[in-house]
């Protein structure tokens, strides 16, 4: 599982970044990010459904089936040319941004450049923290309410979904309002991103 988290993580967000203009690249990336809250939730109901009625075996392969048609669509939506880069969009991570100057970061191996700047590095810091975060209350809510708040298991399964899916529309909605209010400033990304988790 790590190892598959791992590879679609970095490779979808990059083929989702290729398709959509650069503007509205906080918002695809809440969307992409969120995708993962709101199939956890599509795979838990799912997954309890198929294991109340055939066994808690059928909900592993219902969510390894599931998993297998969607590779299968995959490459009949998604074609090389949508992916290819858009001629005339800017190469600039951000509008606005200043195009690095020639011979910037020149000679540095490509993973030493990964490391290359202290914004890169809190970046990466806040990000992981963050979805530790997430990922801990993704985990342990339903067993929380159930334990502390003497909820049962179905009522512990719901509340942990509305958290769940809060968190996910929370993702969407931040990245859209991040590109629409940091458009002619995105150095202002990062103190938006800073309020949002405090």
């Amino acid at each position: 599982v790590g190892i598959g988290e791992a590879a679609y993580g970095s490779v979808g967000i990059a083929v989702v970044l290729s398709v959509f203009p650069a503007r509205l690249r906080a918002t695809v990336t809440g969307a992409f990010m969120a995708g993962g809250m709101f199939g956890s939730v599509l795979g838990m109901a799912a997954g309890g459904v198929l294991a109340q009625h055939f066994g808690w075996r059928w909900s592993f392969a219902g969510m390894a089936l599931f998993g297998l048609v969607l590779a299968g669509v995959y490459p009949l939506v998604v074609r090389e040319s949508r992916i290819a880069p858009r001629t005339g969009e800017p190469s600039s991570s951000a509008p606005g941004a200043v195009p690095d100057k020639p011979g910037h970061l020149a000679g540095r191996s490509p993973l030493h450049t990964l490391f290359a700047t202290r914004s890169v590095l809190s970046a990466y810091v806040g990000s992981g923290l963050q979805l530790f975060i997430s990922g801990s209350v993704l985990a342990w809510i339903p067993s929380y309410l159930n334990r502390y708040y003497d909820m049962g298991a179905d009522r512990a399964g719901l509340v942990s979904a509305a958290f769940v899916l809060s968190s996910g529309a929370g993702m969407v909605l931040c990245g859209l309002a991040s590109d629409r209010l940091c458009q002619d400033s995105p150095a202002r990304k990062f103190a938006l991103a800073i309020g949002f988790c405090l």
